[in-house]
């Protein structure tokens, strides 16, 4: 999709994003959207590294992962996050 994740095992996926102001829009516009997600931003992590924290558990299915998935793709296009 073209944003940038963590390859790991775990059930939080941090996307990083990079500057702050922007992280903090794009999950605002995320959760106006029906997605829940933390943010990490400095001091917590480098400047300019700032990322979405998402998280899932095993009471998510197919129809809640691919709404999460529309919500970053459309946004992540609409903020040039991402390519189009």
């Amino acid at each position: 999709m073209g944003f940038q994740v963590n390859n790991n095992s775990i059930p939080i996926v941090p996307i990083k994003i990079g500057e702050e102001a922007l992280t903090l829009y794009l999950n605002r516009l995320l959760f106006d959207d029906g997605i829940f997600a933390g943010v990490a931003v400095s001091p917590v992590v480098p400047p300019l590294n700032a990322m979405i924290r998402t998280s899932y558990t095993s009471s998510h299915d197919k129809k809640d992962l691919d709404k999460v998935l529309g919500s970053f793709k459309k946004l992540g296009t609409k903020l040039g996050i991402i390519p189009k």
